[in-house]
């Protein structure tokens, strides 16, 4: 069953907090131990029984390492936090709200040092719970190997090779919900049908404009879209592409062919919020890639700007097995709902032409990335499509030309 859209908003704006799972750790914590006092109380006799004093020192130790694990914690993801930003990008903060393994350390670290006060506080009056100490300190060990195996591959993922995966393994999940259907050359979708539809609605009867601040498009509800249209008998226009930032009292849906308004909650079909972020658009990841290869060129790594560029192009190709023009249509076929898109040519020149450029900037030079720019044009252009290779060479051209201007021909000789 399909959730409604803003419920599988929310959920998304859940997943990109710190909170939620060490909370729900936390209230996990306080019921295993009330299920482990029971057991003690029940007169079940499985572990061997602690001295009272025991028990206290072998919770305070537990608590102790604890707190201390969590603070060192917090201060590996402020540093993580600051590199990322400083070196890379402040776009790249969300891969750490959604770090499934800090936030499992981190839940864990919560929940048994819940577990382990609340143990504390159960024993008076002679009553020591054996059973819910020892699982204490096993909780305590477990918490342990977890850190460390957190820390283990802290290391890979703070690299900007491991950024780059991330990013990209979010793109992928992200395609088919950008672009549902995949590009066959027969019936891809052309700028003559979407004419069509426009022209056969007339022009805009309606235009509904953002109230508020300015915001950034972050997704559509497809589905509330086009059962609008059917019941106003109308075609909708997106005007923006998700990820583009939409001004204050600047358009946001277009109606054609409605006789009259369609209602105000129309705009809830839309999702906006103050930054883009690459969960939402594949534009955006694309763009998130160039910039570390920029970057990475502006302090001397051309190999990390290598690395991006091959990244690129395993984005860029599966771009290429997409209709990138999407017209949303009823039960019946009629068109019901036109998302402004991004081009083909847009993909490929935001994708390879700045980082070819800047392989000539004065203080960067690299003819290693320039070059496997140009081998990975050519390596692309050999794998799309032939209606999607006219795009890759004209790139692969403008790469040539800008190696033939700038590189020494001794060097080139040499190469070849």
């Amino acid at each position: 069953m399909c959730l409604p859209f803003r419920v599988r908003r929310r959920i998304a704006r859940l997943r990109e907090n710190l909170w939620l799972v060490p909370l729900l750790f936390s209230i996990g914590g306080v019921l295993v131990q009330r299920a482990m006092v029971a057991i003690d109380q029940s007169g079940l006799e499985l572990v061997q029984p602690f001295a009272q004093e025991t028990a206290i020192q072998l919770l305070a130790a537990v608590i102790s390492a604890l707190v201390g694990f969590i603070g060192f914690i917090l201060t590996i993801v402020t540093l993580a936090i600051q590199l990322t930003a400083g070196q890379l990008s402040f776009r790249l903060l969300p891969l750490w709200y959604r770090e499934t393994a800090l936030k499992t350390v981190l839940g864990l670290f919560s929940g048994t040092l819940t577990y382990s006060f609340t143990t504390l506080g159960r024993m008076r009056a002679g009553f020591v719970p054996a059973l819910a100490t020892l699982v204490a300190g096993g909780l305590g060990l477990l918490s342990i190997v977890a850190f460390l195996s957190f820390v283990s591959g802290f290391t890979r993922t703070i690299a900007p090779a491991g950024i780059g995966a991330k990013i990209l393994r979010a793109a992928y999940d992200l395609m088919p919900r950008a672009y549902p259907e995949p590009y066959r050359e027969d019936v891809a979708t052309t700028d003559a049908e979407i004419s069509e539809v426009l022209d056969t609605t007339g022009p805009a009867s309606f235009v509904t404009h953002r109230g508020g601040a300015g915001c950034v498009l972050a997704a559509i509800d497809v589905e509330g879209l086009v059962d609008a249209a059917v019941a106003g008998d109308c075609a909708i226009v997106v005007p923006h592409p998700v990820g583009t930032f939409v001004p204050s009292r600047g358009r946001i849906l277009e109606i054609h062919g409605a006789r009259e308004p369609l209602p105000r909650r129309l705009q809830d079909c839309l999702a906006l919020r103050l930054d883009p972020t690459f969960m939402d658009d594949p534009y955006f990841a694309l763009r998130l890639l160039v910039d570390i290869a920029l970057r990475s060129l502006g302090v001397g790594d051309p190999s990390t700007a290598v690395r991006m560029v091959d990244l690129i192009e395993d984005l860029i190709f599966q771009l290429s097995e997409r209709d990138l023009r999407v017209v949303h249509r009823d039960a019946s076929g009629r068109p019901r709902l036109v998302v402004t898109q991004r081009t083909w040519r847009e993909y490929v020149t935001i994708g390879f032409m700045e980082i070819s450029q800047a392989t000539w900037t004065v203080d960067v030079r690299s003819l290693m990335v320039a070059t496997h720019v140009r081998d990975t044009l050519a390596r692309l252009a050999a794998r799309v499509s032939p209606g999607r290779r006219r795009e890759v060479e004209d790139a692969k051209r403008a790469a040539e030309d800008m190696i033939a201007e700038n590189a020494p021909e001794g060097i080139m000789r040499l190469r070849e």
